[in-house]
């Protein structure tokens, strides 16, 4: 599976692993995130966001890099980028789970 990457100011940017401690905090921050969507992201949902995108890729660049109009990432794919990180992840416990039901043999 290809790394998760993304590209602010011209740079490639990949993913580093993510720490359990990292998962759970940005998981609290989803929370707060995925409740303000009944109306449609406020203020605070879209900051949660551009501060935790650059924390999950090991602060390889800030906040306003990511923000910048000109050569960092627009609100949709903000939205789109904060999201990826689920998927991005279910994705891989899917291919160890499917490396391990490999592993095993039904014998009759």
């Amino acid at each position: 599976m290809a790394k998760h990457e993304i590209v602010i100011d011209h740079k490639k940017y990949t993913m580093p692993k993510i720490g359990a401690d990292d998962y759970m905090d940005y998981l609290d921050a989803s929370e707060i995130i995925n409740g303000s969507t009944k109306t449609g992201y406020n203020r605070e949902a879209i900051q949660l966001m551009c501060e935790w995108i650059p924390r999950l890729y090991g602060n390889q660049f800030t906040v306003e890099e990511l923000k910048n109009p000109e050569t960092g990432l627009a609100v949709d794919e903000i939205i789109t980028e904060f999201m990826m990180i689920d998927i991005d992840i279910a994705e891989k416990i899917q291919k160890k789970m499917d490396k391990i039901q490999e592993n095993f043999t039904i014998v009759k």
